[in-house]
């Protein structure tokens, strides 16, 4: 074996993009597990959440530790103005908690959980993006 690695990424958009399909098609591996339609008589989350997928890939005997930071519920509401202060707090808890080990003397069993990429899923509506230079 050559050594295990880790990576961190955090995934963000609406439901039904192709955030799990992309991850799962990207690492070769099952990270998310296919999801089970909700009943309409089920609950919706009102907020935010989240959550952490794991799993370990191995390819060319080099191991890789794979974290998915999910946000279900993300974009999913009437009122988005304030969905992304759960994932924006999950990036800063863990640069904090790597900056704490970092400050400790003694820095061999340091864990790098930092978020090493953000995917920010965009729905295809059909509209572009415009950007609008004019006088006011």
């Amino acid at each position: 074996m050559l050594g295990t690695h880790a990576h961190s990424s955090s995934l963000t958009g609406e439901s039904g993009l192709g955030k799990s399909t992309f991850v799962n098609t990207l690492f070769g591996s099952p990270i998310f597990e296919p999801r089970v339609p909700k009943e309409p008589s089920e609950e919706t989350a009102t907020e935010v959440t989240i959550q952490v997928h794991s799993a370990t890939v191995e390819e060319k005997g080099v191991k890789l530790k794979v974290n998915v930071l999910d946000a279900p519920g993300y974009g999913d509401f009437i009122n988005n103005a304030s969905s992304w202060k759960p994932v924006v707090a999950a990036i800063d808890e863990r640069f904090d908690a790597f900056l704490e080990q970092e400050r400790k003397v003694n820095r061999k069993n340091t864990v790098d959980n930092r978020i090493h990429a953000c995917l920010y899923f965009i729905a295809p509506t059909g509209h572009a993006y415009v950007i609008v230079v004019g006088k006011y």
